[in-house]
């Protein structure tokens, strides 16, 4: 997989979202694209991306303005996992994993199933036959807990409730790199 991250918007419907992102659709499979999104039986609208820190809390934190949402950063590369939710501008919680530190570290109050997540995984881990540090299942708890909240998990392809129906969408067009300076001047930043 490598690294993704995605932004789940509760109650907020596709034309909303692409509103709020200022985002628009796109042409060519979603599955190559760097923003795709999906509107959800569970009442989520999810908006995954290629980069890792899109789902930054700045972005979060701005995003959730008036509203609830997820956000979650996976790499399986370093083996590191982040889910957060912000509601109208507040983290309400956090849980980040990073196989360097060894343990979940929480902010906030997660919901109730974090503590059955975490405790299913930790069971998992000390039953399987890996005897050195080749594969973190610990890793996974911020991922099944955005699951459980939003009913999405990224690297599923098929839910109880059928498959994604995920779009592509372009990015608008940021500011050229540099500061009006470097523009005028034509030097890079």
């Amino acid at each position: 997989m490598g690294s993704i991250s995605w932004i789940g918007f509760k109650n907020v419907g596709r034309a909303e979202c692409l509103d709020i992102l200022g985002m628009t659709p796109a042409a060519g499979p979603a599955d190559r694209a760097r923003f795709s999104l999906a509107e959800l039986p569970t009442g989520w609208t999810v908006l995954v991306s290629q980069d890792f820190a899109f789902a930054s809390e700045k972005r979060l934190q701005r995003l959730s303005a008036g509203r609830t949402v997820v956000g979650l950063q996976a790499s399986e590369t370093v083996m590191c996992a982040t889910a957060t939710l912000f509601d109208d501008g507040r983290m309400v919680w956090r849980v980040d994993y990073d196989c360097e530190v060894g343990h979940p570290e929480i902010a906030g109050c997660p919901p109730a199933e974090y503590e059955a997540i975490f405790e299913r995984l930790i069971a998992e881990q000390e039953a399987s036959d890996i005897t050195d540090s080749e594969v973190d299942i610990i890793f996974e708890a911020p991922i099944e807990l955005a699951l459980a909240v939003t009913g999405f998990r990224h690297d599923a392809a098929e839910f109880d409730w059928g498959q994604p129906d995920f779009h592509p969408l372009d990015a608008p067009a940021g500011p050229r790199p540099g500061g009006l300076f470097a523009r005028l001047f034509g030097r890079k930043g």
